[in-house]
Order: C-alpha cells, then sequence, then structure tokens
C-alpha cells in the first residue's frame, strides 16, 4: 500500500512537470502569435515610408523645414542643438547643395513661435506667430520635427521626419550626420 501511494505521488509529480512544461510551451507560442499579429497589424495598418524616400523628398525640396519643439529652457536647449547640427549638416553637405536661405527654421512652445524663413542669421529675419501656424507652414514642406520626451523614437513618412528623444539622445544628434 505505502509502494502504491509512493508511485501515485511520483506519477502525479510527473504529470504536473509535464503539464507545467506543456502551458509554458503553449504561453510562448500564444506570446509569439501576438507579437507576430500585433507587428503585422502595423506594418499593414500604417504607411510605410523609407527613411532614404524621405531624405531624397527633403533633399531634392526647394525649401524645408527644421522644427525645435521646447516648452522649457532645459528642452529647448536641446531641440535647438540638435536643429542646429542638422542645419550645419544639410548647408555644409557637398552633396545636397542647400542653401540656407532655403531652410525655413521654427521653435515652438505650447501657443507661439519664432521662425525664420531662410536661415541667414539677420534678427530681421524672425518673427513671431501662433504655433498653429508654424506648424502649418511647416506641414506644406518636407521638414523634420524635433521634441523632447523621456522615450526616443524616430518616425518617417514621406514629408516628416519625427524625432523624439532625452537630452543623451538629442544632444547626440545622430540624425544630422544620416541626412546630409
Amino acid at each position: 500500500m505505502e509502494k502504491k501511494a509512493k508511485n501515485a505521488r511520483k506519477d502525479n509529480a510527473e504529470n504536473s512537470k509535464s503539464n507545467s512544461k506543456t502551458l509554458a510551451v503553449i504561453g510562448i507560442i500564444v506570446i509569439v502569435a501576438i507579437i507576430a499579429g500585433a507587428l503585422a497589424y502595423g506594418l499593414t495598418s500604417t504607411p510605410a515610408t523609407s527613411f532614404n524616400s524621405f531624405k531624397s523628398r527633403f533633399n531634392s525640396a526647394q525649401r524645408i523645414g527644421i522644427v525645435a519643439y521646447g516648452y522649457n529652457g532645459t528642452e529647448v536647449s536641446y531641440t535647438v542643438g540638435c536643429a542646429s547640427a542638422i542645419i550645419e549638416s544639410v548647408v555644409g553637405s557637398a552633396s545636397s547643395h542647400r542653401n540656407a536661405s532655403t531652410i525655413d527654421f521654427y521653435i515652438v512652445n505650447s501657443t507661439e513661435c519664432v521662425s525664420e524663413h531662410g536661415v541667414a542669421g539677420t534678427v530681421q529675419n524672425y518673427t513671431n506667430s501662433t504655433a498653429g501656424n508654424c506648424i502649418s507652414e511647416a506641414d506644406a514642406e518636407p521638414s523634420i520635427f524635433i521634441s523632447y520626451n523621456n522615450t526616443n523614437s524616430t518616425k518617417v513618412t514621406q514629408d516628416s521626419l519625427q524625432i523624439k528623444g532625452d537630452g543623451e539622445f538629442l544632444s547626440m544628434c545622430g540624425i544630422s550626420s544620416e541626412i546630409s
């Protein structure tokens, strides 16, 4: 009797281990299926634009926009710093031959905007406007939008490149070497 009880406990333990392994395998399969479905949905539900396609449109456009968002001094210093690196790279690029007068630069907060149409660096070129007006102008030409965010990300569409990042990410501003 004691031997039967021992064997029964042993069989139950083995069945329990087997059931746990089976459940783990099923769980992994379900997780993989969910991830695959999410990826497939994301790839088919949004228009995919390659960086090279955007870069080509950006470099061949008559005018381009660079938008730096900032809601406090720290954010503005990072976004404007990255924007400046992009402008220097684009103007200094031998391949794109971009004239600074064809670059529109916007610094936008929640309600207002300071813009410069043609980054010649003179004070007379700066104008004040509403944030909405500046965004509308930038949306009308291939533009790069830079904003401070705790999560680093880049989104490419046909006519825009949206860069979001923390201070370290924006300080490196890797896109400045890629865009020219």
